[in-house]
């Protein structure tokens, strides 16, 4: 973290302001990541989701200041408009990551959705392989803490959309149904709270139900997947 401290020390009057902003964003990113992966021995708990929170939000700092100096000091030659275009798809998804830590579930959609907009328009030439995975897969988390803080039945978009993003990631993933049955278990969940807050608010029978009902399909196709990852290991 001191070399992320070091490049914050440059002045915004330096030549080198700019050159020292991104370095530093990404120091925080790479250190939120290794944080919340488990690389370290740190044990989880408060102290630890205390650090992550303040890590994360250096680094949307830093990469906002960026973002913000790069879009108000346009006058500089092409090859350094040039530059500046290479990092932008990585500083959305790192700053979707990010927003993770600081726990800004609707920031970290939003950016999500930035970074699968900017490839679409930036495919990766090869033998460079998408990353929108990555941002679906931030965009799940996201949209289950939102499926958790919003109580049924104001949480219904946000369980539709994790669904939704669920199939995109499982499409780009065909083959990570571990991961899938792990999300679509999350889901599952999610509706069985929500099944139960509508019973305890007394909600018309016929939302309790629809709740069950798609219980049942996710757990069916959780089911499925399970199938066809068994006899894919046994051929």
């Amino acid at each position: 973290m001191s070399a992320a401290e070091r490049f914050l020390a440059v002045t915004p009057a330096s030549q080198g302001y700019e050159f020292s902003l991104y370095p530093a964003a990404t120091c925080f990113s790479q250190a939120q990541e290794i944080l919340t992966s488990g690389k370290i021995a740190e044990k989880p708990g408060e102290k630890l989701d205390v650090l992550i929170t303040a890590i994360s939000k250096k680094g949307v700092d830093a990469f906002t200041k960026y973002q913000e100096f790069v879009n108000t000091h346009l006058e500089v030659p092409q090859e350094d408009r040039e530059r500046r275009l290479k990092p932008l798809g990585a500083v959305t998804l790192a700053k979707s990551s990010l927003h993770l830590g600081t726990q800004e579930w609707d920031k970290a959609v939003e950016a999500a959705n930035a970074y699968i907009e900017w490839e679409a328009a930036n495919p990766p030439p090869p033998p460079a392989k998408t990353i929108v995975d990555v941002a679906l897969m931030n965009k799940y988390r996201a949209l289950i803490e939102l499926c958790a803080k919003n109580l049924a039945p104001a949480c219904d978009p946000y369980l539709k959309e994790t669904e939704e993003v669920i199939k995109a990631w499982h499409t780009l993933k065909p083959k990570g149904n571990k991961v899938y049955v792990f999300m679509v278990n999350g889901l599952s969940r999610r509706y069985l709270y929500a099944a139960a807050q509508a019973e305890n608010k007394k909600l018309d029978k016929a939302v309790i139900s629809a709740y069950e009902r798609k219980i049942t399909d996710l757990q069916g196709a959780r089911l499925e997947v399970m199938e066809v990852a068994e006899v894919d290991e046994l051929t």
